[in-house]
């Protein structure tokens, strides 16, 4: 398998405009204080569309984390190259830290990407500020701006012909969180729906059989296998190879190199 983990020239990003006491709230709601890395995202060869199957991981510090699963996974398949394009602290709500989909409209005509693997959310249950109006999270218009860049993160990966496979967020321990992921989830399985995607969900794969929140999951070999981070929202290093197995199973790639070994 062929990783093109090597750093390209950092793409410059604007910090936060509205101050560190803003800053530290949204991060508060997020449940998340992560460090903020620059964006440097791993290439896509102009034709590896040609040469094999190429995929990119596009999202947060939880994508950064199916990211280094899948790569275990994934390393007797050569024809397949993986490509990270994450980064912590981003979502699609401060488009004043990070915009992503201005970054995938430079990224995308660089090369053909045959699937694509978001999974945004994590850091996105906070309000958004709009042309100088603050939109609260609870405020029905805020699903209505949501909703409208998930549809365009969407709609450019398909444009640029690539199957795009929308991870849902997983079940997390506090209560309160979980049912800010739960709204973010019904925007993207109905923009799935109707953009063409496909919604894959971990609410289910991720809770106990009350329904409840667990940070033990079934590992490859079957057995319990402790799984979840202390934060109680990301996945250890074992979670992850975990998850990323199951994704890679619910996109039915399972059978992509025949003879080469079974890769979950």
């Amino acid at each position: 398998m062929t990783f093109n983990l090597f750093k390209t020239p950092a793409i410059r990003r604007s910090g936060p405009t509205s101050g560190s006491r803003l800053r530290a709230f949204a991060c508060t709601l997020a449940g998340l204080c992560l460090l903020a890395t620059t964006f440097a995202p791993s290439p896509v060869a102009a034709n590896s569309g040609s040469a094999g199957i190429s995929i990119a991981i596009v999202g947060d510090s939880i994508a950064r984390g199916y990211c280094r699963g899948l790569k275990r996974h994934l390393k007797p398949l050569s024809q397949v190259s993986l490509h990270c394009w994450t980064k912590p602290s981003s979502g699609l709500t401060r488009l004043d830290f990070f915009n992503w989909n201005d970054e995938l409209r430079s990224l995308l005509p660089r090369g053909k990407v045959d699937y694509a693997i978001i999974s945004m959310g994590a850091n996105d249950a906070q309000d958004m500020t709009l042309k100088n109006r603050i939109v609260r999270f609870s405020d029905p218009a805020w699903g209505e701006v949501y909703r409208a860049r998930v549809d365009d993160m969407i709609d450019l990966f398909k444009a640029n012909g690539t199957d795009v496979f929308w991870i849902g967020m997983p079940i997390a321990r506090s209560k309160n969180y979980t049912s800010k992921m739960a709204k973010l989830n019904r925007i993207y399985t109905d923009a799935s729906s109707s953009r063409g995607a496909t919604f894959i969900s971990l609410w289910e794969f991720t809770q106990e059989a009350s329904g409840r929140y667990t940070r033990v999951l079934p590992g490859l070999d079957g057995r319990p296998q402790l799984a979840r981070a202390k934060d109680g929202i990301h996945f250890n290093r074992t979670g992850e190879r975990i998850v990323s197995c199951h994704i890679w199973r619910e996109m039915g790639l399972t059978g992509l190199e025949p003879g080469a070994g079974k890769v979950c």
